[in-house]
C-alpha cells in the first residue's frame, strides 16, 4: 500500500503539507486535477525518497512514465518555494556527481544522464544567462549542452562567490568536483581521438576553459595532469 511506503515519522508532515497545498493554499474545489496529481508526486518525493526514479514512481502511482515526467515539470513550477538565493547550489548539486559523454567533437557538445526532470527549467535558466541552450532527450533521460557554455556557467558562479577560498566557499568545491568528473569521463579512446585532433573545436574548448578568469587555473592544472598529456602547454 502507498501509505505503508511513507515512513512513520513522515506521515504527519506528509498530511500537514497535503492539507496546506490542497485546501489552505487553493481551496479544495478550486485546485485543478493535474495540480493535485503533481502535488502527490511532489510530496512523495519530498517525504519518502527525493531521489526516486521515474520508473518507480510510475509503478507506485500506476500511470505512464510520460505522465510522471509531465507532473514533475509542473510540480517544480507550482510547488517549489525554496529560497531562490540558493539557486547556484541547487544547480551545482544537480550535476556534481554526473559522468559526461562526448556528444559531438565538431559542435563541442557533451551529454549527461539527467533524471530530475522537474529541475530542468533551472538548468535552462543558468545556460540562458551565458547565451547558451540545453537540449533534453526524454527517451534517454539525457541532457546535451555545449561544453564551452558549461564552463561559462561554472566560471560565472565561481566569480560570483568573490574572493572566498575553496575552503570558505560552498560552491567552489562543487565546481572543482564537476570539472574533475568531466575530465575523468574522457576515457582512453576519447583521449586518443583528442591527441589525433589537436585542432578540433572540442580540443580547443579545453584551452578556452583554461583561460577563464575564475576556473581557468583549476582546469589548466587538471588537463595538464598525467591523465591528460595531450593538452598543449
Amino acid at each position: 500500500m502507498l501509505y505503508e511506503l511513507i515512513p512513520n515519522e513522515k506521515k504527519g508532515p506528509f498530511l500537514k503539507d497535503l492539507l496546506e497545498y490542497v485546501v489552505e493554499r487553493n481551496g479544495l474545489a478550486s485546485m485543478p486535477k493535474q495540480d493535485m496529481e503533481a502535488c502527490f508526486i511532489y510530496l512523495f518525493k519530498k517525504h519518502v525518497d527525493p531521489n526516486i526514479d521515474v520508473y518507480s514512481l510510475s509503478k507506485i502511482f500506476k500511470v505512464k512514465e510520460a505522465k510522471i515526467k509531465s507532473l514533475m515539470e509542473l510540480l517544480y513550477l507550482k510547488f517549489d518555494d525554496s529560497d531562490r538565493r540558493a539557486d547556484e547550489l541547487k544547480f551545482l548539486s544537480l550535476i556534481e556527481n554526473t559522468l559526461f559523454e562526448i556528444e559531438s567533437f565538431e559542435k563541442v557538445q557533451i551529454r549527461f544522464h539527467f533524471t530530475q526532470v522537474e529541475a530542468f527549467p533551472l538548468l535552462q535558466d543558468f545556460f540562458r544567462r551565458v547565451q547558451g541552450s540545453v537540449k533534453y532527450d526524454r527517451r534517454s533521460e539525457s541532457v546535451i549542452v555545449n561544453q564551452n557554455r558549461l564552463y561559462d556557467v561554472l566560471n560565472a558562479i565561481w566569480e560570483k562567490d568573490g574572493g572566498l577560498s575553496v575552503a570558505q566557499s560552498l560552491v567552489k568545491p562543487k565546481i572543482q568536483k564537476i570539472i574533475g568528473n568531466l575530465g575523468r569521463s574522457l576515457d582512453e579512446e576519447i583521449r586518443s581521438k583528442l591527441r589525433e585532433q589537436n585542432n578540433s573545436k572540442f580540443y580547443k574548448s579545453l584551452d578556452y576553459a583554461s583561460k577563464l578568469s575564475g576556473i581557468g587555473s583549476f582546469v589548466l592544472n587538471l588537463y595538464k595532469s598525467e591523465a591528460f598529456k595531450f593538452f598543449k602547454s
